[in-house]
């Protein structure tokens, strides 16, 4: 190929890409070029070194942002000529530069097809092999100590190749060039099937088909999966799920199923392109899908809900074990509730025969936990309602605002606990954690952070957290900021959750109207919020609308006994001795006149036992309790939310709602009218789906035409909608479509939940935007 004027470049690619077969793909695109130089991977980044003429090196760029590896993300590409220097005779890759540490660790990734073909085909060297991955699909963060990420930073650093993985690592037309992870059965980890009483009798090779044996047979089998184990029963066996709810202590709680390939989950679900795309996808999240009616599961596996967790094989491991089984299985993490997962093998077996009556393990150490993502898809296009693995920690890209803030630690909130990392431009967002009222998941929090910002070489300057000054994640934040010298910046909940649907959205700080429906946060004025209208940006906010404070009786108590607060907003809306009046033979009425009415009347009157809580979340414990669809105690958060919703899906098109709005000029939404309006139909006799869905048309036009209001009052016409409420699909949907009928812009999440395991991304963007 003839080429004038001949330069040195200096290409630097950041994003994701190391991990990914990004090297040989730049390899292979230089070789079609005719290109001399190198490529290599940096704590940045990746290198690029080319001798070429202007012309042929932004060939050289079109191709590589048009041409990406499966896993590979590009987020900026700087161009600098080089100083003349002598160019090698063709185009090598060479080892990795250490230094400082910028360059992102890739996701999790989910098997490829090319993989699935390889254990599956029985003249395959792969075939049967549960350990098979390559640049396009495999291990990542639960197997990195440190970067760069080279085989000698993992936990395959044990396992010496063998000289055909040897030859396939460093063949550059290889699709396993330079997979860290690759392994094979001559080199890599293996498998052993152990039960309570010592292994059980199984030879070599036949562990999996053992496992699949005993699952057939009614069995509970845990299995050690890529971030923590899962633990496995049939999912059309009602007994022994039964049984697994009763040994895990999860009574109501969904679980996830896990099914060989789309066209067996679409015999028990309705599965569009969309969703389909999504189980497919190298994130291979678990993704909420509308199940058929009548359904052909037993109810046990989703107590109380139109939609099911389905997931396709992660793993080779996972996939080989649906191939020996047939059937679709539940896939559940395999710890107790509330508790982080298990990873090691001695944790695992110590305490998991508990539950499964066999366990499959190997010798692949889990360096982090990763739980399983959850995803819904909604018109407003794909939900994360748990990020974890397959998604963090990519790096999210900051508006340009962001760019050469000092860098910061932000500790997020106690429920759904996650963290964030943000300097130079980008944000890391942790895996989902937990919650920290567990002790065993702070002490996992506070190790996994200290793994990132050692991975990432990340010294905060500011330590960003939640107000609330009981927080765990705020007592953390303290001690964080005297081992760093650090500032601390306290950051009020509903404005963090504003910001974070900002920071994602790429909104530059201007003013938006953040309508933040949520369970609980600490507000400025000392009592508990959750129905907010703010208006703000990173910078600051101000509350101009908010739902109608009600008492929280018996405080935290109230958030796992709907019946308190039914009595709360009903004390409110009729009054003192409400038990005996119009509606008293209405059955929420006399099991309310059960309770302790004298002491609950003086804690009405006590703020340190019953703080006023505009809270959205215990609006829909009240409404539950009162038409008789909550159990007097809820086993996990949301539940009486998503049973809600699964009632008013059906009744939704036909349903009005109820004549109840509060006057526009007023900023405070009133309920007495909806408690009154819900009473009369109970009193006739309404069904609870018929009154489920008039009370959520009633939120949605309620908390629209307040937005509407504030946008003629303020001239804000950017909307964002986040909270843990707005993962009620219902609600975020009719909302978003009544704004963007009005002609507003409308940012929801798609990148992080709306709940608090996004927060901590808001509190990293106000603590950048408020540096001086």
């Amino acid at each position: 190929m003839l080429r004038n004027h001949v330069s040195v470049w200096r290409l630097e690619v950041r994003g994701l890409v190391q991990g990914v077969g990004f090297r040989p793909f730049v390899w292979r695109l230089a070789h079609a070029l005719e290109l001399a130089g190198s490529v290599r991977n940096t704590p940045r980044g990746v290198i690029i070194e080319i001798a070429s003429d202007p012309q042929t090196r932004d060939s050289l760029i079109s191709s590589l942002r048009a041409e990406l590896p499966r896993l590979a993300r590009i987020d900026d590409i700087s161009i600098m000529a080089a100083p003349d220097q002598a160019m090698p005779s063709g185009f090598t890759i060479l080892d990795s530069l250490d230094g400082k540490v910028a360059a992102a660790i890739t996701p999790d990734a989910a098997i490829c097809h090319a993989c699935s073909d390889d254990v599956l085909e029985p003249v395959n060297r792969r075939f049967g092999y549960a350990f098979a991955n390559c640049t396009h699909c495999g291990p990542r963060l639960t197997i990195v100590r440190k970067i760069p990420y080279d085989r000698a930073n993992t936990a395959m650093s044990k396992f010496p190749m063998c000289q055909a993985c040897r030859c396939e690592y460093e063949d550059t037309a290889d699709r396993r060039f330079h997979a860290e992870p690759i392994a094979c059965a001559q080199c890599g980890p293996g498998l052993w099937l152990e039960s309570a009483d010592g292994r059980l009798p199984v030879l070599p090779g036949d562990e999996i088909a053992a496992a699949a044996s005993l699952l057939g047979s009614g069995g509970i089998v845990a299995l050690k999966g890529l971030g923590g184990f899962h633990v496995a029963c049939r999912a059309d066996n009602e007994a022994v799920i039964q049984r697994l709810r009763h040994r895990k202590r999860r009574d109501a709680k969904p679980f996830a199923v896990m099914a060989r390939n789309v066209e067996q989950i679409a015999l028990y679900a309705r599965i569009s392109a969309a969703e389909a795309s999504l189980l497919s996808s190298p994130a291979g999240p678990i993704v909420l899908l509308e199940a058929r009616s009548p359904s052909l599961l037993p109810p046990v596996i989703a107590p109380d809900q139109d939609r099911i967790g389905f997931m396709l094989p992660t793993t080779p491991l996972h996939l080989l074990l649906m191939e020996a089984v047939g059937s679709i299985l539940v896939m559940t993490s395999a710890n107790m509730s509330g508790e982080p997962q298990f990873i090691d093998n001695g944790t695992a077996g110590s305490q998991l025969f508990n539950i499964a009556d066999a366990i499959l393990f190997h010798n692949r150490d889990i360096e982090n936990r990763a739980d399983d993502s959850v995803v819904r898809f909604d018109t407003t296009g794909p939900t994360i309602l748990r990020r974890a693995r397959g998604y963090a920690p990519a790096p999210l890209l900051l508006p340009q605002l962001f760019h050469g803030k000092a860098p910061v630690f932000a500790t997020g909130a106690d429920i759904k606990a996650a963290f964030c990392l943000a300097e130079n431009g980008g944000a890391i967002l942790s895996q989902h954690l937990g919650d920290l009222d567990e002790p065993a998941t702070l002490g996992e929090y506070r190790r996994t952070a200290d793994l990132y910002m050692e991975l990432f070489e990340h010294r905060p300057d500011v330590i960003a957290h939640d107000m609330h000054p009981a927080y765990r994640s705020a007592k953390l934040a303290h001690t964080l900021a005297a081992e760093f010298n650090a500032l601390l910046l306290p950051v009020q909940h509903h404005h963090a959750h504003l910001a974070a649907c900002m920071a994602e959205n790429h909104s530059q700080n201007i003013a938006t109207l953040g309508i933040i429906l949520d369970g609980a946060g600490y507000g400025t004025d000392g009592t508990i919020w959750g129905g907010e209208f703010l208006a703000g940006n990173y910078s600051g906010y101000q509350r101009v609308a908010h739902f109608q404070p009600v008492p929280l009786l018996g405080g935290d108590k109230a958030a796992t006994e709907p019946w308190r607060n039914a009595y709360a907003h009903l004390q409110l809306a009729l009054g003192k001795g409400f038990t005996e009046g119009e509606f008293k033979d209405l059955p929420v009425m006399r099991q309310l006149a059960t309770k302790p009415i004298m002491v609950l009347e003086s804690l009405m009157l006590n703020p340190r036992l019953a703080p006023l809580s505009s809270s959205a979340g215990r609006l829909f414990d009240a409404f539950a309790s009162i038409i008789g669809v909550a159990q007097m105690n809820v086993s996990y958060e949301g539940q009486t939310g998503m049973r809600l919703e699964t009632l008013a899906g059906p009744q939704m098109e036909t349903a009005t709602p109820f004549d109840m709005l509060s006057p526009l000029d007023a900023s405070i939404i009133s309920w007495h009218r909806l408690w009154h309006c819900v009473l009369h139909e109970l009193k006739r006799g309404a069904d609870a789906g018929h009154l489920s869905a008039r009370f959520h048309q009633s939120l949605i036009k309620i908390v629209s035409d307040m937005a509407i209001h504030q946008h003629n009052v303020t001239g804000i016409d950017r909307i964002a909608l986040s909270g843990g409420v707005f993962q009620n699909s219902l609600l975020l949907q009719g909302v978003h479509a009544a704004l963007e009928k009005h002609g507003l812009q409308v940012l929801v999440h798609h990148s992080v939940p709306a709940n608090d395991g996004g927060i901590a991304l808001g509190q990293a963007a106000i603590a950048m935007a408020n540096q001086n």
